[in-house]
């Protein structure tokens, strides 16, 4: 169901109250801040991860491949 476990669901069904009314005595003045990305920095990241992918693909620890990358 929705891709998660079913003792999840039910357990958030279980306490959906709860976890309402938890929402509900948040301040007014809390709000949610949303981060600019650039794209740089998202094609950076993009890149880093599939290196590590592929590192991980050939069974190549990360630390050590640093190491030697640095040096």
């Amino acid at each position: 169901m929705y891709g998660k476990n079913e003792s999840s669901i039910r357990e958030v069904m279980k306490n959906k109250e709860k976890i309402r009314a938890s929402f509900s005595v948040a301040p007014q003045t809390a709000k949610v801040t949303a981060i600019a990305r650039g794209k740089v920095l998202m094609k950076v990241e993009n890149i880093l991860n599939f290196w590590v992918e592929d590192m991980n693909r050939k069974g190549l620890p990360l630390f050590i491949t640093l190491y030697y990358y640095f040096i």
